[in-house]
């Protein structure tokens, strides 16, 4: 016997825990990656409409403001002064902090002021150098009418230089225009979820977070849509790195005016910071999912397995010759079913061996198997539902493979008659193991196709295509006079319908409309059935390809012409299905003179008397 190296007990239990488990830390994963993909588009979502909405409102306050403005722009190129019509339109212009006024020689880069109009003088007086120098910058570098935004003070006010195109022979008059913008110097300044910055087209930093001091955006991210001066993006999100080479998402929105853009930028890592909370979550329940799954298949494997040990245990004792012991399964499932034939089992054998335990040759053990083989055979004869039966068998051994029943089920007489490959103690294990499936299939109330499929499976099982059995079951239904029958590359049963008058050799019918594969071929096949008239006085023989291979002293078959020829003639007179046997034995042992059986001999025959 095979030493144990892993208890099937452990295997069930591994194999409960590690298949979900496997299935579970997968699916983690696979709702973590979707997770992450998903946070990150709602974020390069989100943050892109914010910056697209703060662009979209800066654009219409600046717009606005130059709109306002237009005419006293208009006033001053030509008075060379802010009029009063100008002063009393500033004052009711609300998004204007102040605009000073420059005239500019374009040839001589040289500039002088003019005028200014302010809310509060005294706050440009202080900036006006710093004014001053932003302008040189504009006239020596800045070309055409590209405008650019600034913050001079770190506060509130965006400054922008408006130019005029001079008249023949006059100098350019330059507007700088300080626009008040106190709601979007907090909004920008205060964000804390997501930093927001004013940038024009230097990257300059002209609104941003308080806590972010430089003026450069270049020291603050690696910006690569600002790199492309020439093709920039209009909008757009990209991924990048800060200062401190954290990873960040930016999104980007042009305002449309001087070049200028909005940024939002939020850390990937505080952004994807609730999937670490979900992830340490995910942990937690993958753990607890597992322990239970760990306890649940523990108790699940013991209550399989208990079973099982216990009959492994049974069967160890057996081969040490222990046969009185009786194994208490109380389950009523496969296992269970298994315990009690077990306990049959042991105590059938039990019951053999107190029989045999005087005489230990092998004859009489094989003759001891021969006597428990017939008893798996029923009577010769037999009345069933009006149904005459009458059969023969006579194994070429101790013991045969072929065996034939009767039996009823549910009001319908069931005909069985099967042929194991060869015959000896092999084929015998194979009838016993049929005649154990058949009385399962008993209590099933199925038809022959099914009960043929039941039976293929159970001999599948025990010889697993080594040793294979033909087989033929019918079913005769008193209340429609019809049988049905299934075939298992059994020999054909020939019908013969009452008739007057001698019959002849073409009045054999052989049921033979369905025939499918041996039983034990294959463990799923499936059988099919057929349905043919069985009327008063009609009569069936069924039998096993012995009886025509039946031999004479000179070890001539008795071959299948004469075996036909006898059925005729035994027939002819539609005798009792018990005469007819009889005639038919008589006529086989006459030929056969004696001589030994080279094969299993099995037949009976069956006839109606349901008038």
């Amino acid at each position: 016997m095979k030493k144990r190296t892993f208890s099937l007990k452990y295997k069930i239990l591994l194999l409960l825990t590690v298949i979900p488990s496997i299935a579970l830390f997968t699916y983690v994963l696979l709702a973590m990656n979707i997770f992450t993909k998903d946070k990150i588009a709602y974020i390069y979502d989100s943050s892109g409409n914010l910056s697209q909405a703060l662009s979209q409102q800066l654009r219409v306050l600046i717009t606005g403001v130059i709109s306002n403005n237009k005419s006293v722009f208009q006033e001053f190129v030509t008075t060379k002064t802010f009029g009063n019509t100008a002063l009393t339109h500033f004052e009711n212009e609300n998004g204007t902090d102040a605009i000073l006024a420059y005239e500019v020689d374009e040839s001589t880069k040289q500039m002088t002021f003019l005028s200014m109009m302010a809310r509060n003088k005294m706050d440009y007086d202080s900036l006006k150098n710093k004014i001053d120098t932003q302008l040189k910058y504009e006239v020596q570098y800045i070309k055409g009418n590209q405008r650019i935004l600034y913050n001079l003070d770190q506060n509130d006010k965006i400054y922008f230089v408006e130019k005029t195109t001079p008249i023949a022979g006059t100098k350019a008059i330059y507007f700088v225009v300080v626009i008040k913008a106190e709601e979007f110097y907090d909004t920008f300044s205060t964000s804390s979820a997501q930093q927001l910055f004013l940038i024009n087209q230097f990257g300059q930093v002209v609104l941003g977070p308080n806590q972010v001091p430089e003026k450069d955006i270049a020291k603050v991210f690696e910006l690569k849509f600002l790199k492309n001066k020439d093709n920039r993006f209009q909008q757009g999100v990209e991924e990048t790195i800060d200062a401190d080479k954290k990873e960040m998402i930016i999104s980007f929105s042009e305002i449309g005016f001087g070049d200028s853009y909005v940024l939002a930028a939020v850390k990937k890592e505080l952004a994807l910071s609730a999937l670490d909370q979900l992830l340490k979550k995910s942990v937690v329940f993958f753990v607890l999912l597992v322990a239970v799954i760990a306890i649940v298949s523990l108790f699940a494997s013991g209550s399989i397995t208990n079973a099982l040990t216990q009959l492994f245990e049974a069967t160890e004792k057996v081969t040490q010759g222990k046969f009185d012991i009786q194994v208490k399964v109380k389950t009523s499932d496969e296992i269970g079913a298994l315990a009690d034939n077990f306990n049959l089992m042991a105590k059938e054998v039990s019951r053999l061996v107190a029989q045999t335990a005087e005489n230990a040759r092998m004859q009489n053990e094989l003759q001891t198997a021969k006597t428990v083989q017939e008893t798996l055979f029923p009577d010769a004869n037999a009345l069933l539902e009006k149904i005459a039966i009458s059969g023969f068998y006579e194994p070429a051994s101790e013991c045969g493979g072929d065996w034939w029943h009767y039996c009823m089920i549910n009001g319908r007489v069931f005909f069985w008659i099967g042929d194991a490959t060869g015959h000896g103690a092999p084929s015998a294990l194979i009838t016993s193991a049929a005649k154990s499936a058949a009385a399962i299939i008993e209590s099933l109330n199925v038809g022959p196709g099914s009960a043929m499929e039941y039976l293929n499976r159970c001999i599948y099982e025990v010889s697993r295509g080594r040793l294979m059995m033909t087989f033929f079951i019918a079913c005769y239904d008193p209340a429609t006079k019809k049988l049905t029958y299934a075939n298992a590359s059994h020999e054909s049963p020939y019908l013969i319908k009452k008739k007057a008058g001698p019959i002849k050799k073409k009045d054999l019918i052989p049921l033979n409309e369905v025939n499918n594969p041996r039983l034990g071929q294959g463990r799923s096949t499936k059988y099919d059935e057929t349905t043919v008239d069985f009327d008063f006085e009609d009569f069936i023989f069924f039998y096993t390809d012995g009886v025509p291979d039946v031999r004479n002293g000179a070890e001539t078959a008795w071959g299948e012409r004469e075996f036909l020829k006898t059925i005729v003639e035994t027939q002819t007179d539609f005798p009792p299905v018990d005469v007819f046997i009889e005639r038919f034995v008589n006529k086989m042992q006459t030929y056969r003179s004696g001589s030994t059986l080279v094969d299993d001999v099995t037949f009976f025959g069956i006839k109606n008397l349901n008038g």
